[in-house]
């Protein structure tokens, strides 16, 4: 099965799971949920019980399938409107539809790895309305800092991707 294939199961799994996730919590959060937390877990604006659960659902479920939905599109966009290292080399007619299914397989795994940070978060979200004890701040910094690594490690792989072969310099 290719990567492809593999990060668009993983998003409709995880998908699948956050709707799983805010149905179990749906009865176990008051009728005013906290949405947003300042520096120190403490609630700052909410939001009924209702509408939180419709927008973090519809968040964790639709900005991964945003995501790829417009890569879909990027595509279809011409070369110009590309922005890859090497552009010129990689989106030549003998490599576009390759390095554009790269692309397409790299932001499915940014849409993964979205999906899985938006269903920890409002994980964390569910528990501070539950508990009453403000949003875990500790937890959050850990869930943002495990978030921006896996992204760096997927934009340093597609930067690897598109280096030039050994031997050609760029034609600027």
């Amino acid at each position: 099965m290719s990567s492809q294939r593999i990060a668009l199961f993983a998003a409709a799994a995880i998908a699948l799971l956050a709707v799983a996730q805010n149905a179990w919590y749906w009865g176990q959060l008051p009728d005013r949920v906290a949405t947003h937390f300042n520096l120190e877990g403490t609630p700052n604006d909410w939001m009924t019980k209702t509408n939180a659960t419709i927008v973090m659902c519809g968040f964790q479920v639709g900005m991964p399938f945003l995501l790829m939905a417009v890569t879909l599109l990027a595509a279809r966009l011409p070369a110009a409107m590309v922005n890859i290292p090497n552009r010129e080399y990689w989106l030549h007619p003998d490599r576009h539809a390759s390095s554009m299914r790269y692309v397409q397989t790299f932001m499915n795994w940014i849409a993964v790895a979205f999906a899985l940070f938006a269903m920890a978060i409002s994980h964390l979200v569910f528990m501070a309305n539950r508990d009453g004890n403000g949003l875990d701040t500790c937890w959050f910094g850990a869930l943002m800092i495990v978030f921006l690594v896996s992204i760096f490690i997927l934009v340093a792989t597609l930067v690897s991707h598109f280096r030039l072969p050994q031997g050609l310099t760029p034609s600027r």
